[in-house]
């Protein structure tokens, strides 16, 4: 993605002496109507459209347009060939790949490019890395909520005032909007808002009056007449024929399979075969004569549900760009540009770009992207503030959840204890959404949970779904759905299935419920989870997500992917005041190298079979298991809150009984289902000849402890054998299914690399919330550190004489003005001696300020440890690493599972404290890595497993590879106070540090 190059090189247009749209933005700016990131996006746009001369995005990456002077000093001082170093001199498109590898951490293209630069063709690679594009397309991403339709809106008057300006430019005067058809029951109708957009928000009246008058809105929703190809029978053809015959500019709106399709079916959500027999022109009228209107630009929303994909030509041509590529190349060029929207810009497959004979790159992301708004900023800045819960097992060898119905009995007694009575200022009540994976679900489970057990009134559920051959709703049902913000709509729980997942404007939907995987698809999870955060009346709004373990999972890993954040970050945000705090970095004044270390490299190998199952030793495994209680679940809900001093808390809900009445288990019967649940592949006679283990196993899960369904009481009453449901029932089962196949072993290759990474990460830096109890240094404090930055370098000689002198200075200036007759104010920019953090300057803070919000425990154990003489006495230094936002020292962690006991990847650990010491050239030579964790939190399997891995295997093998003790790990817990785990920090200090060259 280019979104970051694109910023560096807009920020040098915005600041330049001579900005030619100044008085636009200064407008918009005044009129306040616009968010900011709608400003930012429209800021980015018509810069690629004026200084970039609406060229295709590998046309201006490819002859050096991004470049700058810097970008080659920087390269001079880093490690590459000296020959790749010319050619970058020499070789814009070169530079141009080089950048977009070190801006995307695309390490093996820049290694190939080290190795193989000869081989590469430069520009060719480019071309395909951005879809082999012609014409201006670009990408914004944009969270849910962030105004995506008003943008579009703003875009198009913008569009028709540059156009009437300069009718010869880049600009367009007929627009295109299109939506994916699977959300045309969504999006469609929000998309219709843009005829209602007040063009005086981003022009002014006068010059709106000149362009209204000649604009015209069309929804192209209409259905044919007949089935016949006549044009005539076609309404929609016909009102874009009218366009391209007037002299109005006119926006049309229509579902993007309508113009994909050759052959178009209304009740049909996938894409038919095209029909080869046709020709393209005629196969689909709406397509022709939307490819007729002159100066056409085309906004998608969603893009990422129409981009191009498949493997074979036919399949490519009939998805959105083909058509689009193919109105460019036949109709004379008329399309002005693609401008596409999306909150997860990933393609739906990845997309292969071969470099060279050696190396060929699969990318998932959209590399089209120049604007990028990040989900974080938009809930600080304006969406509800969410509260993330997560429904688990506390049996850390259980790989089973919190059943359904368990979870959403908590979320919605959970929901109504806080938002029962939630009622927004237009009238709506707050709303929850829970999602169902099928009808059946909803209507035999979730529906009656609802109404029976939790004892919600019936007129207060909506049931929304398309219906099937047993369940079928009223059609009332639809309006209703898109009715939900009226003040008279009385439903408070919304069930969906496969409905609502993307695209869905419903602003007083204040939760949502994910109880079990398969409620959304997997990579769905965010998206759907975002449908309740849409900002209603402002201010600090709040929303609760209830999830299952593995859409917790799923949630966690799309944010770290598709967002860079996490769900504690998420769950930690706070509203940005108006008062912010700018702030700054220190590494160069430090003088702060890179952190080298070894990263382990986990590559797979080879694959092997077992030759023989041997089932009776795995059955005595399982055996063993379940007598040891492995396979029982206690069910508890974990709980993200901020509490009334914002510090993040969690707490144990609930725990369920150790035994749970289940269903009659019969061993017959049991036996039978493991066999069809293998699909045949066990056979009951395989069984057989396992059934003394089997009946182990059977007797050690059931209630009484029998081995038969039924057995007689002293006066002959048949007693029910039940299952103890405490058990995973179903782990069990597939575990014994397991016992009767080979296994399949993954091999892996494992090696140690050299790595480097800088303390944080500067281009992510952003203002905080003046918060003076949780932000340390102090403003003050902040202001003086920096100012005596420029005037006293690093290790200046008895630094607190020096402020101490300082500061003397600074009242005599001020008595010597005030007997001028100068009225000035005592000054207090400088601290006296009495300040710990400005005191401390020459050993922390590699960025100020820090934001403590989060944890008031680590601000008041970092303030502890920066008062220790003894830690000050052995010349070490000592730096926050906690903020996760910013990157910073963070290590990739595995844990080995499986009887081969292979490396699986766990997830990165960044630990909150890094005390470092420096040798005689002032180069890293130890880091000792402190971790302080609450007890709710350490007891998670998640941290258990990455502190393993840090403490046992990245110390170890590290120090093994430099040859030295270079790295140690402490870990803290805060049930502890600061003063006794500073001490103890001290103690290992002194162990650690004292030896400087010891040898492993």
């Amino acid at each position: 993605m280019l979104y970051k190059l694109v910023e560096r090189k807009k920020q040098e247009w915005l600041k330049s002496a001579d900005f030619p749209l100044e008085d636009i933005f200064s407008y918009i700016r005044k009129m306040g109507k616009l968010r900011k990131p709608q400003i930012e996006a429209l800021e980015t746009y018509l810069f690629l459209k004026t200084q970039g001369d609406n060229r295709p995005l590998p046309e201006l990456l490819g002859s050096g347009f991004f470049t700058t002077e810097k970008d080659f000093e920087a390269l001079a001082g880093a490690e590459i060939p000296p020959n790749l170093y010319e050619l970058l001199k020499k070789d814009t498109a070169a530079m141009g790949l080089y950048q977009f590898a070190m801006l995307n951490d695309l390490q093996d293209l820049q290694k190939e490019m080290h190795r193989n630069h000869g081989q590469i063709h430069f520009q060719e690679v480019i071309n395909k890395l951005f879809y082999e594009i012609s014409y201006a397309d670009y990408l914004m991403s944009l969270p849910m909520g962030a105004g995506k339709t008003f943008l579009i809106a703003a875009i198009i008057y913008l569009d028709l005032y540059f156009y009437n300006s300069n009718p010869d430019g880049n600009f367009a005067r007929n627009f295109l909007v299109l939506i994916p058809n699977a959300l045309k029951s969504s999006i469609g109708p929000s998309l219709r808002n843009i005829e209602n957009f007040d063009p005086t928000w981003v022009l002014p009246k006068e010059v709106v009056a000149k362009l209204q008058p000649n604009l015209r809105f069309e929804v192209l929703d209409k259905k044919k007449q007949s089935k016949n190809s006549m044009r005539t029978n076609n309404p929609n053809a016909q009102k874009v024929m009218h366009a391209v015959h007037s002299g109005f500019n006119h926006v049309f709106i229509v579902n993007a399979e309508k113009v994909i399709l050759d052959n178009y079916d209304e009740s049909r959500q996938e894409l038919p075969e095209v029909n080869d027999g046709v020709k393209y022109e005629r196969a689909n009228e709406l397509r022709s004569v939307l490819s007729q209107l002159p100066n056409l630009g085309i906004f998608v929303d969603e893009v990422h549900h129409v981009h191009t994909s498949g493997n074979t030509k036919e399949k490519k041509e009939i998805k959105l760009r083909g058509v689009i590529n193919r109105w460019n190349q036949e109709k004379n060029h008329n399309i002005s540009y693609m401008l596409g929207f999306s909150g997860t810009p990933y393609l739906p497959q990845t997309n292969s770009v071969k470099i060279s004979e050696d190396l060929t790159y699969k990318i998932k992301n959209i590399t089209s992207t120049v604007y990028h708004y990040p989900l974080f900023n938009a809930i600080e800045g304006f969406l509800k503030l969410p509260e993330i819960k997560t429904g688990f097992n506390t049996n850390r060898n259980a790989e089973t959840e919190l059943k359904r119905k368990e979870i959403i009995k908590f979320g919605v007694d959970d929901f109504l204890a806080k938002f029962g009575d939630k009622k927004y200022a237009a009238g709506a009540i707050a709303k929850m959404a829970i999602y169902c994976p099928s009808i059946e679900v909803l209507e035999k489970e979730v529906y009656p949970l609802l109404i029976n057990k939790l004892k919600i009134p019936s007129q207060e559920i909506l049931r929304y779904h398309k219906g099937n051959k047993t369940y079928t709703l009223p059609p009332e049902n639809e309006r209703h759905f898109r009715s939900l913000d009226m003040p008279e709509s009385p439903h408070r729980f919304i069930l969906l299935v496969q409905v609502g997942r993307e695209g869905w404007d419903c602003r007083s939907l204040t939760g949502v419920i994910l109880s079990q995987e398969g409620d959304c698809s997997r990579n769905m999870v965010l998206q759907t989870c975002c449908r309740c955060l849409r900002e209603v009346d402002g201010g600090e709004e709040k929303a609760v997500i209830w999830l299952s373990e593995k859409n917790a999972r799923y949630l966690g890993e799309q944010l770290e992917k598709e967002q860079d954040t996490s769900i504690g970050d998420i769950s930690r945000a706070q509203r940005h005041g108006s008062d912010k705090l700018d702030t700054t970095s220190r590494i160069k004044y430090l003088g702060l190298d890179k952190i080298s270390y070894y990263k382990l490299q986990v590559s797979h190998q080879d694959i092997t079979i077992e030759e023989d199952a041997n089932t009776n030793k795995k059955l005595k495994q399982l055996i063993k298991e379940i007598k040891d209680g492995r396979h029982r679940g206690y069910a508890a809900i974990a709980t993200n809150k901020i509490g009334k001093d914002s510090r993040l808390e969690q707490r144990k809900v609930s725990e369920a009984a150790e035994v749970i009445r289940g269903d009659v288990a019969v061993f017959s019967h049991w036996l039978v289902k493991l066999s069809k649940d293998s699909f045949g592949l066990i056979k009951i006679s395989q069984l057989l000849e396992h059934e003394k283990q089997l009946k182990q196993i059977f007797s050690s899960i059931i209630l009484h402890g029998e081995s038969e369904g039924r057995r007689e009481s002293a006066r002959n009453h048949p007693i029910e054998i039940r299952w103890n449901a405490s058990y995973e029932l179903d782990k069990i089962d597939s575990r014994v299914r397991l016992c009767f196949h080979r296994q399949r072993t993954l091999k892996y290759n494992e090696i140690y690399d050299i790595a480097s990474i800088d303390l944080f990460n500067e281009d992510k830096l952003k203002p905080v919330t003046r918060d003076q109890a949780h932000i340390y240094p102090s403003d003050p404090e902040t202001f003086n550190i920096i100012k005596l930055d420029e005037k006293m370098p690093r290790g200046t000689p008895n630094l607190h004489r020096a402020l101490e002198t300082q500061h003397k200075n600074e009242i005599l200036t001020w008595a010597e003005d005030m007997k001028k007759g100068l009225d000035k104010p005592v000054p207090d920019k400088i601290m006296p001696m009495n300040s710990l953090a400005v005191a401390s300057k020459d050993r922390t803070f590699h960025y100020l300020p820090h934001n403590f919000s989060s944890s008031g425990y680590e601000q008041d154990f970092f303030k502890e440890l920066l008062k220790s003489q003894d830690l000050e006495d052995l010349g070490v230094e000592i730096y926050y690493n906690g903020n996760r936002h910013l990157g910073g020292f963070t290590i990739e962690c595995y844990v080995r599972k499986g009887v081969e006991k292979q490396w699986h990847r766990v997830g990165n650990y960044t630990t909150d404290f890094l005390i470092v010491k420096r040798d005689s050239k002032n180069k890293l030579q130890k880091l000792m890595m402190v971790e302080t964790k609450g007890n709710i939190y350490s007891h998670s399997p998640d941290f258990q497993d990455r502190k393993q891995f840090v403490d046992q295997e990245f110390v170890k093998q590290n120090n093994k590879k430099f040859s030295y003790e270079k790295f140690c790990f402490l870990y803290l817990p805060a049930e502890f106070n600061v003063g006794h785990n500073a001490q103890e920090v001290v103690k290992k200090a002194k162990e650690f540090f004292s030896i400087v060259s010891n040898k492993i």
